[in-house]
């Protein structure tokens, strides 16, 4: 992709703001809704699967990059098999400079990674707004080496115009879009499997709503 188009609007009749920031935002969100939409609505199926599967969503990211799994994370009325993994020596709670260093370490995403249970058929959700850092970098890779679906939240493009500092020379985005796990059937499927092995059933009423969204056949 080539990035946001700064005259955008002018391309699409959209409503006009009087505060400029509100309208970049609104060209930004118009911009992602028009190139991603086909993303959005695959990954969607794939998420619908992982929540009928009873499997877990990881979410990780450094500095500020965080926020988007606070976001997910323990939310009232929000999905229940979330977890965030908010390591704090990748947080500015305790300086931005020291984590802005500690982000740009090769081999503590191993360490990081190990503290959690993680399991095949969990998704981890892993932003960077540059995607060019060692631990983002680094998460991905373990994660694909295990087996887990890997979704990258990055500026494509900032990052295309970047220059990597992981030894590897690979982006973020990079490791994301290659090698991904097979996911099989839907999560109706996936439902039959776990009710007929004795596993603990979704319910229902469950598919029905996520049918009704037309995430689900």
């Amino acid at each position: 992709t080539a990035g946001p188009s700064y005259n955008y609007c002018q391309e699409r009749e959209l409503q006009m703001f009087d505060f400029e920031y509100m309208q970049k935002v609104t060209e930004l969100v118009q911009l992602l809704n028009d190139s991603e939409k086909d993303k959005i609505r695959q990954l969607a199926r794939i998420f619908a699967d992982n929540i009928a599967s009873n499997h877990m969503i990881h979410t990780f990211g450094t500095g500020h990059s965080h926020m988007i799994g606070i976001e997910l994370f323990a939310r009232a009325g929000g999905l229940g098999n979330v977890n965030a993994m908010l390591d704090p020596d990748t947080l500015t709670m305790f300086g931005c400079r020291r984590s802005g260093a500690v982000e740009r370490l090769e081999g503590l995403a191993d360490i990081i990674y190990d503290n959690y249970r993680i399991e095949k058929g969990d998704i981890i959700i892993i932003s960077s707004n540059s995607g060019r850092n060692a631990l983002p970098i680094e998460m991905a890779m373990r994660a694909k080496k295990e087996g887990i679906y890997v979704v990258a939240v990055t500026n494509l493009h900032q990052s295309m115009n970047s220059t990597s500092r992981h030894s590897s020379g690979k982006r973020l985005f990079e490791i994301a879009a290659k090698d991904q796990p097979e996911r099989k059937g839907n999560g109706r499927h996936a439902h039959h499997r776990r009710h007929e092995d004795g596993g603990d059933a979704v319910d229902e009423s469950l598919h029905r709503r996520l049918a009704g969204l037309g995430i689900l056949d």
